[in-house]
């Protein structure tokens, strides 16, 4: 599998990293002084909450090549 690289991004005052086609952001929990990890996807959904970057740079990876798996099986019918 190639390699790809995060890239830090400014997301409305948070720290975040663009990594294929997710957005992996820290949101600080002001109240409650934690550290909550986001995976979204580019519409706006969130879809996990890892426990950390790298976590979630996994997690992006893992559906990416689920993703392929399934297209490439033979059940897969093309119409």
């Amino acid at each position: 599998m190639t390699k790809f690289k995060s890239k830090k991004i400014d997301f409305f005052g948070k720290v975040a990293y663009l990594y294929r086609d997710f957005l992996i952001m820290n949101d600080f929990q002001f109240y409650s002084n934690m550290q909550i990890w986001r995976v979204k996807f580019p519409n706006g959904k969130e879809v996990h909450s890892p426990k950390n970057k790298r976590e979630g740079m996994e997690w992006v990876d893992e559906y990416y090549q689920e993703m392929n798996d399934f297209t490439n099986s033979s059940n897969f019918i093309n119409d």
